[in-house]
């Protein structure tokens, strides 16, 4: 929030100037009262909203446009932090232990996504003897959600058989 004041006897303009080079931003803002007047003595408040592209901290230069003002425009440092999401893995290891030939088995891992953006993940199995039975596409996590994902481990016949091609 930004606020503004007119000291003079006058009304006042302002202008929340548009983001210049939007797309190439590390943090996109925006303002949904860019326009206004101040009124003589009296302060306005303009609401800002930011939207984080980049993980880590950003210093956001914004213009404002105050008419009759030789220091216009206005510049303001909009200073915000972007945090990725954040997942919570449980287990962290599986331990399928032995396991008969021909034989499948299956274990879960739990994903808990507990950001308000949408994670993405992928799992992968190390190894010529482990074969997931389900593709090994990256997939998205949305905010608040809890996932439950199946792998298995499964031995061929031509995998534990030496003779057979």
């Amino acid at each position: 929030m930004l606020t503004l004041v007119n000291d003079s006897n006058l009304p006042g303009c302002y202008w929340a100037l548009p983001q210049e080079n939007k797309d190439a931003a590390a943090v996109w803002y925006s303002s949904p009262e860019p326009r206004g007047i101040i009124q003589p003595h009296s302060s306005v408040e303009i609401p800002f909203t930011l939207e984080v592209q980049v993980t880590g901290k950003q210093d956001t230069v914004a213009r404002v446009a105050v008419f009759g003002s030789e220091e216009s425009p206005l510049t303001i440092h909009l200073l915000s932090t972007g945090e990725g999401p954040v997942v919570h893995v449980h287990p962290s290891e599986i331990n399928f232990g032995s396991i008969q030939v021909l034989q499948d088995a299956s274990r879960s891992l739990h994903l808990s996504n507990q950001s308000v953006i949408p994670a993405s993940f992928s799992a992968k199995m190390p190894g010529s003897l482990l074969l997931p039975l389900q593709d090994d596409k990256q997939r998205t996590t949305h905010p608040s959600a809890v996932l439950e994902h199946r792998r298995w481990h499964h031995t061929s016949a031509a995998q534990s058989s030496p003779s057979h091609q």
